[in-house]
């Protein structure tokens, strides 16, 4: 009986390296940020995760999770490049602006886009609203947002029919796109680090 290929792995040595690079990075890097994630729960430790509303975690950690893994393979194939120290130091100062930058932005988008409801448990829950409440029965002007969603209730579907379909997208949009802006420019400001050491490294070997 002829030999059967095992079409389960790879047929070339290439092929397999891909396969262990596309877990690696790819499960792997996910894994291994599972703390920073927010997918373990820590003593004294809130992940920056906690600031997203329950609602959209469910998206929020796999984008994020392969978000790193973009940037784990980018500094990988930069640690093999010849960068100098000046051009380092550069990419340093405007991921660092950048960071900044979008720090204030998601501070700014989750103030306006969230309320946090005391509900009796461990943490308040995290409500998503839109960026402007309409003045409508049964929540007038002079009401607190707080106040409002416990009127309307926290029903998701009643708090987008109040709020409206497309702001409550867009504010889950914005919450989303600056809350991974920020963890993105934080995990590249952290590669760079790594570059700089295997620069270090270098020069003394």
């Amino acid at each position: 009986m002829a030999d059967q290929v095992d079409t389960r792995s790879p047929p070339t040595p290439l092929g397999k390296r891909f396969v262990r690079y596309m877990v690696g990075f790819g499960v792997g890097t996910g894994l291994g940020l599972a703390p920073y994630l927010g997918l373990l729960d820590i003593p004294l430790f809130r992940p920056l995760l906690s600031l997203i509303p329950s609602a959209i975690q469910d998206s929020a950690i796999p984008l994020s999770a392969a978000l790193m893994g973009v940037l784990a393979v980018a500094i990988q194939w930069y640690s093999a490049e010849s960068v100098s120290r000046k051009r380092l130091g550069s990419m340093f100062t405007t991921t660092l602006i950048v960071a900044g930058t979008t720090f204030i932005l998601l501070t700014i988008v989750h103030t306006l886009t969230t309320v946090s409801m005391p509900i009796g448990g461990k943490y308040p829950e995290l409500v998503i609203v839109g960026f402007s409440r309409p003045v409508k029965p049964p929540c007038t002007q002079e009401i607190s947002d707080e106040e409002c969603i416990k009127r309307v209730t926290m029903d998701p579907a009643s708090i987008s029919s109040f709020w409206g379909d497309g702001q409550i997208r867009m504010a889950r949009l914005s919450l989303m796109f600056s809350y991974l802006a920020f963890t993105g420019s934080f995990g590249l400001l952290v590669g760079l680090v790594v570059l700089k050491e295997g620069l270090r490294r270098s020069a003394r070997g």
